[in-house]
């Protein structure tokens, strides 16, 4: 609408109002073009699990999950206190010590940091009520008392072990929303990785350069190779038929003339004849002057 409200009918507008409506035009694209690409990922994700839940069989027996359910809700947390050392870094978050409690973020999408370690990947919801157990900036929860005296004891260990379970099994990357620990992996090419037995520990995506000369100066380039097998064979074919032939000469009447010959002559001398010489004598010649023809001059004093 402002790019016809600034255009109208005109046939030119200044560029400095025009090219700024038309690139944010182009970044919304764009913005769309890439959350339809996720769209379309997320949607054949959804297909994938939708297709495992059908598949999936309970191997417990229905005794053993009455149990568990009996044993879980038998568990009284008010009965038992965690005790945290006071040089402790690890903080336990309670209703009565946070005044925000119900709005703590939960990291690892609240499932128990315990089980994900120790049971091999395994997701058990954690139990808030027992309250929130903050360590590096995460907030962890965990399903009994048990495992938050092991997560007291070395904080450390289940903190890395929840980063090896994501290099182990891809899946809960994205699940536990891991992806600030692996920022260049991506999922459909973990799961490929997965399935060629790749490790994951490697960056997948990464910016890499490499230094070339501007101007190579050895040239290793053999005019004479051929890669043709055939032409090779018959080279070889050539090659061994030339080895049976003899070489003879004759000479016809076409060849003599290409016969290089010499012969030697005389050059011509310069030689000269003489002949009669001019010659001639010097007579007297009379001569006869006239005096007086001129006027007399005075006798100078």
């Amino acid at each position: 609408n402002e790019l016809k409200d600034l255009l109208g009918n005109k046939s030119s507008a200044p560029k400095e109002q025009v090219y700024p409506k038309f690139a944010s035009v182009a970044q919304s694209y764009a913005r769309l073009v890439e959350e339809k690409k996720a769209s379309f990922m997320n949607l054949g994700l959804f297909r994938t699990l939708t297709n495992l839940k059908n598949n999936l069989k309970i191997t417990l027996s229905a005794e053993i999950n009455q149990e568990i359910r009996r044993i879980a809700d038998n568990v009284s947390p008010a009965n038992q206190v965690i005790h945290i050392p006071h040089n402790s870094p690890v903080q336990h978050l309670l209703p009565s010590n946070t005044p925000d409690f119900m709005q703590t973020p939960l990291d690892y999408l609240g499932f128990c940091l315990w089980s994900i370690v120790r049971k091999d990947g395994l997701l058990i919801s954690g139990k808030p009520n027992l309250g929130v157990f903050r360590y590096k900036d995460k907030n962890c929860v965990f399903s009994n008392e048990d495992c938050i005296r092991d997560f007291i004891s070395n904080p450390d260990s289940y903190i890395n072990g929840v980063i090896q379970q994501c290099m182990k099994h891809p899946e809960l990357i994205h699940l536990l929303r891991m992806d600030e620990h692996f920022r260049y992996a991506n999922l459909n090419s973990i799961l490929q990785s997965k399935e060629n037995h790749i490790s994951t520990s490697s960056r997948l995506m990464v910016d890499k350069g490499c230094e070339t000369p501007l101007h190579f100066v050895e040239k290793n380039l053999d005019p004479n190779y051929c890669w043709n097998e055939w032409e090779l064979r018959k080279k070889a074919i050539q090659f061994a038929n030339i080895r049976n032939r003899q070489t003879k000469a004759c000479q016809t009447i076409l060849s003599n003339f290409k016969v290089d010959s010499e012969t030697q002559v005389w050059p011509p001398k310069e030689k000269g004849t003489q002949s009669g010489i001019n010659t001639g004598t010097n007579p007297l010649r009379p001569r006869n002057y006239v005096v007086g023809l001129r006027e007399k001059t005075p006798n100078k004093k």
